[in-house]
C-alpha cells in the first residue's frame, strides 16, 4: 500500500530557481529569446513565494516535521527489536551507523544502545534521551544496514511521544516502527500507533507525516524485557 502525494513544494522552488539560473545566463549572454528574461523574473517572484509559504513557522507541514516533534517530557525506555540477524551483523550495523553519522556531523551524540539476547533475537535498549528523529534513522538504518539484505521482517522499533507543544498528531502516543516489505522509497520508516493508526514518516523533503487510510500491522505492546 502507497499513500498518495502532491509534488512537494520544495522541489517546484528548486524547479524555478534553476529555470531563474537559466534565465539569468541567458540574459548576461543576451541571448536572443527576451520571453526567458520574463519568464525567469516571474518564476522568482514564485520561487519566492514558495520559499516563504514553505518555511512559514506554523505551517501543517513543518507541524508534522521530524525537527518539530519537541517533546517536553522524556520518553520512555526506546527499544528495537532484531530477529534473524546474529550478533556479528548487529554489532556491525550499530558501528557502521555510528561512524557514519560522525563522519556527517561533527556534533553528533552517540546512541549506542546496550544490547540483550533473547533467545535468537536481540533486544537494543536506547538512552531516554535520544529524540524521534535519531530513532527512526537508527530504525530505517538497520533495516537496509546489509546491502545484500533486507531486514524489512526483521527490526521493530518502539518508541513513545511525550506531550508536545504545537499539537503535533503523534503527541502522547505510544509507537511501534517498522518498514514493510512493500517499500521501495528507502528513505522512509512506518509507524502505528496504540490506537492502531498508520502512518509513514518521510525523511526527504518537506518529512510530512501521512497518515495511511488502514493499519499495515497491528500495534503489539513492546517486549516487557529490560537490562538488569
Amino acid at each position: 500500500m502507497s499513500a498518495k502525494k502532491g509534488i512537494p513544494c520544495s522541489v517546484v522552488a528548486l524547479f524555478s530557481l534553476l529555470v531563474v539560473v537559466v534565465g539569468v545566463i541567458a540574459y548576461l549572454n543576451d541571448f536572443p529569446l527576451p520571453m526567458i528574461r520574463v519568464t525567469s523574473i516571474v518564476l522568482a517572484i514564485i520561487a519566492a513565494i514558495i520559499f516563504l509559504i514553505y518555511k512559514r513557522p506554523y505551517g501543517k507541514e513543518h507541524d508534522n516535521a521530524l525537527e518539530h516533534i519537541g517533546e517536553d517530557s522524556p520518553n520512555s525506555n526506546s527499544i528495537i527489536l532484531t530477529q534473524n540477524m546474529n550478533e556479528t551483523e548487529v554489532i556491525n550495523a550499530i558501528n557502521s551507523f555510528n561512524k557514519m553519522c560522525k563522519e556527517n556531523d561533527e556534533h553528533f551524540k552517540y546512541f549506542s544502545p546496550e544490547i540483550k539476547r533473547i533467545g535468537n533475537n536481540f533486544l537494543l535498549f536506547f538512552d531516554r534521551s535520544i529524540n524521534y528523529r535519531d530513532f527512526c534513522f537508527w530504525l530505517n538504518y538497520l533495516v537496509y544496514s546489509d546491502k545484500n539484505k533486507r531486514h524489512n521482517n526483521d527490526i521493530t522499533g518502539w518508541y513513545e511521544v511525550g506531550s508536545t507543544t504545537n499539537n503535533h498528531p503523534l503527541s502522547n502516543k505510544l509507537l511501534m516502527l517498522f518498514i514493510p516489505e512493500s517499500d521501495n522509497e528507502f528513505d522512509n520508516v512506518y509507524l502505528v500507533d496504540n490506537f492502531n493508526n498508520c502512518y509513514k514518516q518521510e525523511f526527504s523533503f518537506d518529512e510530512n507525516i501521512i497518515p495511511l487510510n488502514e493499519s499495515i500491522i497491528k500495534y503489539k505492546e513492546k517486549p516487557d524485557l529490560w537490562p538488569d
